[in-house]
């Protein structure tokens, strides 16, 4: 799911990402070297997790936070001021984020949690595009997740470094199984699925399979009196 190297395309998709020339009917095609992989890297994603006008660190980032490591922030307040309008060839998204978030108490004691991850999205655009350099000027595409207590779970310099070591983090296996768990039985009880979270963690069971555990399981098609 997060590191599949390779994406599928068709010949709207293909002139929309910029690469794989594909003429016809849909065909799996791999991605440029650094271009991103697996879920993170599409565009639907990307672009849903973004304003009209610019990348969103804060929604990237807030996305991975809240479906792929199970963090726990507090709701926004109501009164969040809007951050400066893009700044073409003079700031970068990152420069005007951290100018909003990092220089400010307030907001930095939250945004500490997920902007540094939605850094590592910057090479790719409002629309989920690729882009070597954002107006310009140079992307600095570091960042890190980290725990409740600040303590870095991983570093990393771009979207296929981060995909790729959250991949191998027992926190993401953990966070997704039990998402998909209270998803499958309508409760937010992870015990009814311990032994198949336990497989899928020693790698035992892929997505699918621990999925298809979830469905042939008692507490799936029986409900308890």
């Amino acid at each position: 799911m997060l590191t599949a190297p390779y994406t599928v395309l068709d010949a709207t998709l293909s002139q929309f990402y910029g690469f794989g020339q594909v003429a016809g009917d849909s065909a799996v095609v791999e991605r440029p070297a650094d271009w991103g992989v697996g879920l993170l890297a599409q565009g639907s994603v990307l672009a849903g997790q973004a304003h009209a006008d610019s990348s969103s660190p804060t929604k990237r980032g807030l996305l991975v936070y809240d479906r792929l490591l199970c963090g726990v922030h507090i709701p926004p307040p109501m009164n969040i001021p809007a951050i400066d309008p893009p700044m073409p060839g003079a700031q970068t998204t990152r420069e005007r984020y951290e100018d909003a978030h990092a220089g400010d108490p307030a907001c930095q004691s939250c945004h500490q949690y997920f902007d540094p991850i939605g850094f590592g999205f910057e090479h790719f655009d409002a629309a989920g595009r690729f882009r070597a350099d954002e107006n310009g000027l140079p992307i600095d595409a570091t960042g890190q997740a980290v725990d409740s207590k600040l303590v870095p779970l991983i570093t990393f310099d771009g979207l296929t470094d981060m995909s790729s070591k959250l991949a191998e983090l027992a926190q993401t296996t953990d966070c997704v199984s039990g998402l998909l768990a209270n998803f499958a039985y309508g409760v937010e009880e992870n015990c009814l699925a311990e032994e198949a979270r336990t497989a899928l963690q020693d790698g035992e069971l892929g997505l699918r399979e621990f999925y298809v555990e979830l469905a042939a399981s008692e507490h799936f098609v029986r409900r308890a009196e």
